[in-house]
């Protein structure tokens, strides 16, 4: 009886020693073949694998452990863990069970992509995940001569989110450098993803550490396009806003219904002889004075917005302010600007700045054109009167 067991016992070993070396032979030949073997040749080795495997488990689970050590050729040994070896840099393939990555391994196309040849397109179907092998590729979320989103590296993979998704692509990606990658098709996944957990998790770890940086690079987006947006409504020397700003500002008013339930007036006010204070004083005078008189406006104008509207005219938006109110501020500023001295690099006392002011109250009818149309003609009443005064629009400017 016992001499039956050894027998039997060194009869599923020699099998177990057989069935590795004819698995590890053809894995050896499918990886060798590389993208040169077809579809159907693929996967009967795939199949034939697997029955390997399966015999394999079945001799396990019936004998514990071999008797007799494994006599695989050492060579074949050492280029199976070069070939596993590869696979250690690749995120999502990392600590893969090893049947389920050899049955990727010998089910996997390669394909080589060139700097700048395009790979997926949006607005089209994709079938499969593409692991960058060795190389670089590059995501554009617009046009392709713009800017990459990002640049996908070693180890990293595109194409994932349009077959978890179940959507058509939604961004360019190109070679970024000359690029191996491993195709993965999209049935062998889900077939992957049915069968190993590790590869389920590492596949969602994938995502959700996708999701995240994409996360990151949005708020960064945001706060660029905000901080441009900021920027482009703002007058560069005197930080104060410019007419586009002025324009947006007013825009928003109406939009809210702000103009509709208290009074708004505008000023449009010019500094006066300011050429004239160039040619005399020099232009780095001229803009200690305009920003001079952009920090007063800004100090009275904090219920509204004050803006410089161009060269040396300025204007406030006052919401909530009627003529009366308006005119009275209006002269406050006149008053507070003529107050300013100014010095030049000779040391030499600059004569007083003074200002034109016109007022206009909106009525019903107005737009800001009319509104800033109505209060420059007030403006140049103000300055036919004599300047550094205050003038309201009426019916005859």
């Amino acid at each position: 009886m016992e001499a039956h067991k050894l027998m039997r016992q060194d009869g599923t070993d020699h099998e177990r020693v057989l069935l590795q070396k004819l698995r590890d032979t053809l894995t050896e030949a499918t990886m060798e073949a590389g993208s040169s073997l077809s579809g159907p040749s693929t996967r009967l080795l795939l199949t034939c694998i697997t029955l390997i495997s399966e015999r394999e488990a079945q001799l396990a689970a019936a004998a514990p452990t071999l008797s007799t050590p494994s006599t695989v050729p050492s060579g074949m040994v050492e280029r199976r863990g070069a070939q596993r070896s590869t696979m250690s840099h690749v995120a999502l393939l990392r600590e893969v069970d090893a049947l389920t990555l050899q049955k990727l391994l010998t089910s996997c196309t390669f394909r080589d992509l060139m700097p700048d040849e395009v790979l997926l397109t949006p607005g089209r179907a994709n079938r499969h995940v593409y692991v960058v092998m060795s190389g670089s590729v590059r995501v554009h979320l617009d046009e392709l001569s713009g800017p990459p989103y990002v640049e996908v590296p070693v180890g990293e993979c595109v194409g994932e989110l349009s077959i978890l998704g179940d959507t058509k692509v939604t961004a360019h990606v190109v070679g970024n450098e000359a690029a191996r990658l491993m195709v993965i098709d999209q049935d062998l996944l889900w077939l992957l993803i049915d069968h190993s957990p590790q590869l389920a998790r590492k596949l969602l770890y994938t995502l959700s550490h996708r999701v995240g940086s994409d996360n990151l690079i949005l708020r960064r987006s945001l706060r660029r396009q905000r901080e441009s947006e900021l920027n482009a409504n703002l007058d560069a020397l005197t930080g104060i806003a410019n007419r586009r700003g002025l324009t947006s500002y007013f825009d928003a008013l109406v939009a809210s219904g702000a103009t509709q339930n208290a009074p708004l007036s505008l000023m449009m006010m010019d500094i006066d002889h300011f050429k004239r204070f160039n040619d005399t004083h020099g232009h780095v005078l001229g803009d200690s004075v305009l920003c001079a008189v952009a920090g007063i406006l800004a100090d009275h104008a904090t219920h509204g917005l004050a803006a410089r509207y161009g060269g040396e005219e300025f204007s406030i938006v006052l919401p909530g302010y009627d003529l009366n109110q308006a005119c009275y501020l209006a002269n406050t500023i006149r008053e507070k600007i003529q107050e300013v001295q100014l010095v030049t690099a000779q040391g030499e006392i600059v004569p007083p700045i003074t200002i034109s002011i016109g007022v206009k109250q909106m009525h019903e009818s107005d737009t800001l054109q009319t509104l800033i149309h109505d209060a420059d003609s007030a403006l140049y009443s103000a300055k036919r009167s004599g300047r550094n005064c205050v003038r309201e629009h009426t019916s005859q400017d």
